[in-house]
């Protein structure tokens, strides 16, 4: 038996051990003064035990303290409300303490206490520098917890002037630019501060932007970009921390079970979806328990798919989608076969693929173009002459298949460098030469001629660019054509034109990616598909394509239907 099993047999000697050196650490203040006693209770008690009793009596202690201070109500006294975990707050709908809205739950700040805040009455207002200077003079208070408490608990205006504060002083971390700005995004979009008021600690946090991270700082410089656009107001949600705010309020819902508050959140921040995030068990656990009110919350959970088409991949709908057949009041996923684009089960079409309509096919060439000027590319006169060509090679070919733009370096780069695998280029163009009227080849590098004599006899345009970002010129090239053409793309081209959605705040750019891009591997290309890859809402419940997460054959999707949630049309 070992020396820690025979430790733990004998208890009774560990907590006697225990008890006589904390009566002696609470007598004296001072472990050195103890010496004997811990020995003792180091040899009495197991390793981890001894690691768990003090972190134990560290807390009792601590909790003492704010007792004796007023912070916290005495067990047995007035206050007599019962504390309980957040997750335990998930099950029971009628308590009335939701963390985050009740400023019982952040006694601990102790700064809100020194400016006067000690109940739920007491009005949201801006503070002055000399208030919260005097209040906290002799208080010792934590920035950030501070900031993230008024935050949570809504109070914008004192956030606001506790941000200010920090920056005046020079105290704000730099782990805290992220919740500041979302305190102050949030401030502006409840309209507790003007434009111009945001717009003063705007100026100030772009100044303790650098002091941050490298790989986070062009999302901080981009989460403050709106307060610079005169266009932008406070209906323009797209374009501030959407998640950030939608998710602590949408979490308040859930644990309250306060249905017609989700609905409202979900109303206003339609751009935002909850699989994958800290409030999915939650959700999970009350449409578990609900049977009333699950195919309401069913339907608000997929309809945030439907609103912002997204590519839903295996991997989440197993973990996320697929597990609601568990629930016994909620229908099954049944993975179905089409037919002439209708679904087998339940008779109704999947819907064809979305294209850029009329004003945004007009809109994305601008805004592309933008970007070239914004990253200093240089022009060419080269581009319209190969637009023009691919578009006589489309109309010449009678079944008026759409045109395809490759970035030869996605294709053809190896350990030899830019064009370490040149020799890949032929083979893959064939794989997916049947589905396309023409083929245009992007370069940084002239191709081997052998190549050139090879491609002649295929319907291709070989376009060498001097662009050091030949991913825009392969979007310049794809606006100059139609909306229907696709650009075959790895996942390193998505990334990089993700970022330069959010550094243009294109969403036609976005969705242009979106819809109009191919996946590919070493030995599989994804088959152009006329159905859409998005969610969609069917008179009876809803289909969902599911996009294999690994591309391990052509055809890319999986499509499932989820009829019997309801039973009246949309």
């Amino acid at each position: 038996m070992s020396s820690e099993s025979v430790l733990k047999s004998d208890r009774k000697a560990c907590h006697e051990a225990r008890d006589i050196f904390f009566a002696c650490i609470d007598s004296h203040s001072d472990q050195k003064k103890c010496r004997l006693e811990w020995k003792n209770f180091e040899k009495s008690c197991p390793a981890s035990w001894v690691a768990h009793f003090v972190r134990k009596h560290k807390f009792e202690k601590y909790k003492e303290d704010l007792v004796k201070d007023g912070y916290l109500a005495q067990e047995g006294g007035d206050d007599t409300s019962e504390k309980r975990p957040i997750r335990q707050l998930a099950t029971n709908p009628n308590h009335k303490k939701v963390y985050g809205l009740n400023l019982s739950e952040y006694r601990h700040v102790r700064v809100f206490s020194s400016l006067g805040l000690n109940s739920d009455e007491v009005p949201d207002r801006f503070y002055s520098t000399e208030e919260i200077q005097n209040a906290t003079h002799e208080t010792p208070w934590h920035h950030h917890n501070a900031v993230n408490a008024a935050h949570k608990l809504q109070r914008h205006k004192l956030a606001v002037s506790l941000i200010d504060f920090l920056l005046a002083k020079n105290l704000l971390e730099s782990r805290s630019l992220k919740l500041a700005i979302t305190a102050l995004t949030e401030a502006f979009l409840h309209k507790a501060v003007t434009k111009d008021q945001a717009r003063i600690i705007k100026d100030k946090l772009k100044n303790v932007i650098p002091t941050a991270a490298q790989p986070v700082q062009a999302e901080l410089y981009a989460a403050l970009a709106p307060f610079e656009d005169e266009s932008v107001t406070v209906e323009d949600q797209v374009f501030f921390f959407p998640s950030t705010i939608f998710l602590p309020r949408a979490a308040d819902a859930i644990r309250s079970r306060d249905l017609k508050k989700l609905e409202e959140e979900w109303n206003q921040f339609s751009s935002v979806t909850i699989y994958g995030t800290s409030i999915y068990d939650d959700w999970f656990e009350w449409i578990s328990s609900d049977k009333t009110n699950a195919s309401r919350l069913m339907e608000l959970f997929m309809m945030s798919l439907v609103k912002n088409e997204i590519y839903l991949e295996s991997d989440n709908f197993r973990r996320y989608f697929k597990v609601t057949e568990k629930i016994n009041h909620l229908p099954k996923w049944h993975r179905v076969s089409l037919k002439d684009s209708q679904c087998t089960r339940c008779g109704e079409d999947f819907k064809p693929k979305p294209v850029l309509d009329d004003d945004e096919w007009r809109k994305l060439a601008p805004a592309v173009d933008d970007l070239a000027i914004m990253l200093k590319l240089p022009g060419t006169d080269k581009l319209p002459y190969i637009a023009n060509k691919l578009k006589e090679m489309k109309t010449a070919d009678p079944l008026k298949r759409p045109t395809c733009y490759i970035d030869v370096a996605n294709v053809a780069y190896g350990k030899g460098g830019y064009l370490g695998r040149a020799n890949n280029i032929v083979p893959f163009i064939g794989a997916i030469y049947e589905h396309f009227s023409a083929i245009a080849l992007i370069s940084k590098f002239e191709l081997p001629i052998k190549l050139y004599q090879q491609l002649g006899q295929l319907r291709t345009v070989v376009h060498v660019t001097k662009n050091p970002v030949e991913d825009v010129t392969i979007l310049q090239l794809f606006t100059r054509g139609t909306p229907d053409g696709y650009i075959v793309t790895n996942d390193m081209f998505r990334d990089h034109c993700s970022h330069i959605c959010k550094m243009t705040r294109s969403t036609v750019l976005q969705r242009a990616i979106k819809l109009r891009s191919l996946r590919f591997t070493d030995k599989v290309i994804e088959t152009p598909s006329e159905f859409s890859p998005f969610a969609q809402r069917t008179s009876t419940g809803f289909h969902l394509p599911v996009r294999n997460q690994a591309l391990k054959k052509p055809n890319a999707y999986e499509y499932y239907c989820f009829s019997g949630l309801f039973d009246h049309n949309p």
